[in-house]
């Protein structure tokens, strides 16, 4: 699975899009290097839904975590 970094609701707006875009970034460079990987999604609160699916497969496997 890919990496699952923290999108806390107390964390700043930008430490949690910035953590989303690290977990794509790692995904992607594995998956470059031969292994597989199961996106995993993860969203802080309400306002999240605007970014947090962004870059995520549509109509495949996906890991969400809690």
């Amino acid at each position: 699975m890919s990496p699952d970094f923290s999108t806390y609701t107390d964390f700043p707006k930008a430490l949690q899009v910035y953590n989303h875009f690290r977990k794509h970034w790692i995904g992607a460079y594995m998956q470059m290097n031969g292994i597989d990987v199961i996106p995993t999604i993860s969203w802080s609160d309400k306002e999240s839904f605007s970014w947090c699916f962004d870059g995520e497969p549509v109509g495949g496997v996906v890991a969400v975590a809690p």
